[in-house]
């Protein structure tokens, strides 16, 4: 039984430690940068990203995105029957996201929820 019950307090604990490493804060020292290559698969992973902070199923975003700008305006999908907008459906606001980096890693960030997520496959140097 005690055997048992260590191996548990070691797998709790390694899942533990595996969480803290993978969960980097942002801190006052990251900056607001560009992203300097327009793959498909740094797109998509920006996609899941920013669809993740802003709690979406899916978002829409050009290779383009934050290119030009460290930050751009998400807007909810307007609610359509058979091709024909609904008005007055959605009050919500858009959405403002940040593309930051620090040491070196690119990180989207959601401002209003102060919540950020890093990006592996998206390269950015500071603006």
């Amino acid at each position: 039984m005690k055997s048992i019950t260590r191996w548990c307090v070691l797998g709790l604990s390694a899942v533990i430690v595996g969480c803290s490493v993978s969960a980097t804060p942002l801190t006052d020292k990251a900056e607001p940068a560009l992203r300097t290559d327009n793959s498909a698969e740094g797109t998509e992973e920006m996609k899941q990203a920013i669809a993740q902070l802003l709690a979406l199923k899916q978002v829409n975003l050009s290779k383009q995105a934050f290119a030009q700008q460290s930050s751009i305006t998400i807007e909810r999908t307007a609610h359509k029957v058979n091709g024909q907008l609904i008005m007055g459906r959605n009050y919500e606001m858009p959405q403002q996201v940040n593309l930051l980096t620090e040491g070196g890693r690119c990180y989207v960030s959601h401002p209003k929820s102060q919540q950020s997520q890093q990006l592996f496959k998206v390269h950015c140097q500071p603006q």
